[in-house]
């Protein structure tokens, strides 16, 4: 009896082993380019008419970290202010929340991704299953649901489609590889046959295929999927950006304080009667003759007239 559970308890170590094994060799960095995002997002406008008959998400995606909830993809009804897809992080899980016949929701979160690491996610839903995927890993299988809602019209990656001023949601990681179809894709066989392992390709059930394979300094995602929903980078090149250095990086020599010039004022040049100006010349010098001895001796004698008695 030990021996036989012994031998189970190998064999199912040596089983999670060759699974490990098998997905960190599928997981690998995509290729070509990618987004980095750090507080933006990535956004588009689609007609809100395109109700599809299934959903699918798929996704390379490196988060930079697992805390919170976080949105990676958000879809939704601007005027209503109804959300009608998201997939995001919720602690380390990954989850889907999705609208249904007008105002039914169906949420999903399950699995454990991996911080730092490249992830490939994938959400499939049909009439008769909802499914979420790390790594080609069917990790919790659910039912499924008629009457989705349209695929639009705002569709925002790495924040709410809400794109409020300060918003709890902000995914803040890497990004590559993604497209939004309106059909349930079979991901588990796609993952098996490396599908992910290059870039995807559009057919007709394609809605968005964002390769986002730009260069650093472009602010806008090309669709590949020849519907034209390009998106736009909101949140200038420090908070989103393709992965790369700058063609023409600004060079920074320090930071040089303006030089400030003081004059020192000329006060008025008062005149005032009398008054010389110290500018003014000297007056001249009055030469004062030079005194001699007078004897009183040579001078007469002055006579008293003479008076009657």
């Amino acid at each position: 009896m030990k021996k036989l559970i012994f031998t189970t308890f190998l064999l199912t170590v040596i089983l999670a082993l060759r699974l490990t094994v098998h997905d960190t060799a599928k997981a690998q960095a995509p290729i070509g380019n990618y987004l980095e995002l750090f507080g933006g997002r990535l956004k588009t406008i689609l007609p809100a008419d395109n109700t599809p008959s299934g959903f699918t998400f798929e996704a390379w995606v490196k988060p930079e970290t697992l805390a919170g909830v976080q949105s990676i993809l958000s879809i939704g009804d601007s005027a209503g202010g109804k959300f009608r897809y998201e997939v995001g992080i919720n602690g380390g899980s990954l989850f889907l929340n999705y609208r249904y016949n007008t105002n039914s929701t169906h949420y999903i979160a399950s699995g454990q991704m991996n911080e730092g690491v490249w992830n490939h996610l994938a959400v499939s839903i049909s009439n008769t299953a909802t499914k979420l995927f790390i790594n080609g890993t069917d990790i919790f299988p659910t039912g499924g649901e008629n009457n989705l809602s349209p695929i639009g019209d705002k569709v925002v990656l790495g924040d709410s489609f809400l794109e409020p001023l300060v918003s709890t949601k902000i995914f803040k990681g890497k990004i590559d590889e993604v497209r939004i179809s309106n059909t349930a894709r079979n991901i588990a066989s796609l993952w098996e046959i490396g599908t992910y392992n290059s870039p995807l390709s559009a057919d007709s059930n394609t809605v968005i295929l964002w390769h986002l394979d730009e260069a650093r300094g472009v602010t806008q995602a090309q669709d590949s999927s020849g519907n034209n929903y390009s998106g736009a980078l909101i949140g200038g090149d420090s908070l989103i950006h393709f992965y790369g250095v700058l063609p023409t990086p600004t060079p920074f020599s320090g930071f040089v304080l303006p030089t400030i010039r003081w004059n020192r004022p000329i006060l008025p040049t008062l005149s005032l009667p009398g008054w010389n100006s110290p500018t003014s010349a000297p007056p001249p010098t009055i030469a004062l003759p030079t005194s001699s001895i007078i004897d009183v001796r040579s001078f007469p004698r002055p006579t008293r007239p003479a008076f009657n008695r």
